[in-house]
């Protein structure tokens, strides 16, 4: 069976893999950084004679990439928080938790930063649910510079269509006890939020990246087109977390 690893640390010549419980067989690694084209292989691993030294893996030669900045816009030309933006074409549906490589979310004006993009000329898309989809191409990208000024325009299926359906969160805020964000109050059962992983007593400080001034702001700002997701900051006693929630129809 093969089996998938995430390297935290590497250099361009050399990567280690470090596991007491590794299991002999079909190894495959895949490096990803922003300055390098991800590279990923597949290497035969025998059983070390001394189980306390690491695995050594043959070199890894990664090829300098280049970098895209840019911004995504609605058919009214509105900047579009919260889009995905890929190389080619981005999947309708990505799993809770980090983006996978090679896919990056923009701000809240709709700017993104794109990286690992081998040179060459090269195709972006972007899409936001209740938004749409569009693409930008011949976009000339070169190794260790970055390309500015990217916009990529979103177009709903089907052509020219009304505006989005406003959505939101469904939770209940109120304000803080002292500073700025939004105390969650109420989470409505069998919601995107309450299976996002919301609770009553979360403190939401961020919202895509944004700190919210009290929590009519914060239930502003969770407003937005119907399926596209919203990355909370939330503080709780634990630590800080972020939690991704696509946005449904709630009750105003």
């Amino acid at each position: 069976d093969q089996r998938q690893v995430s390297i935290c640390a590497f250099s361009a010549t050399k990567v280690s893999v470090v596991d007491s419980g590794f299991t002999p067989g079909s190894l495959r690694l895949r490096v990803d950084h922003e300055d390098y084209v991800s590279s990923e292989r597949t290497f035969e691993v025998s059983k070390p004679s001394d189980v306390e030294r690491p695995v050594q893996l043959d070199r890894m030669d990664l090829e300098l990439a280049g970098i895209v900045e840019g911004e995504v816009v609605d058919d009214r030309g509105n900047p579009v928080a919260g889009a995905k933006v890929s190389k080619d074409e981005v999947p309708e549906y990505l799993p809770m938790g980090p983006l996978p490589p090679g896919v990056v979310a923009t701000d809240e004006k709709g700017r993104f930063r794109l990286g690992g993009i081998a040179e060459g000329d090269v195709t972006l898309e972007g899409y936001a649910p209740g938004v749409g989809r569009g693409k930008e191409d011949r976009i000339a990208v070169r190794k260790e510079r970055t390309t500015t000024r990217v916009r990529i325009r979103l177009e709903p299926a089907g052509g020219k269509a009304g505006p989005a359906v406003v959505a939101g969160v469904a939770v209940t805020l109120a304000a803080p006890a002292s500073g700025s964000g939004a105390l969650v109050t109420g989470v409505s059962s069998g919601s995107e939020a309450d299976r996002a992983g919301i609770r009553v007593g979360d403190m939401i400080v961020r919202i895509d990246g944004v700190v919210p001034d009290d929590e009519r702001d914060a239930m502003h700002r969770l407003r937005g087109p119907e399926r596209q997701e919203v990355v909370l900051g939330i503080q709780r006693e634990q630590g800080m977390v972020e939690l991704r929630v696509p946005r449904e129809r709630v009750r105003q």
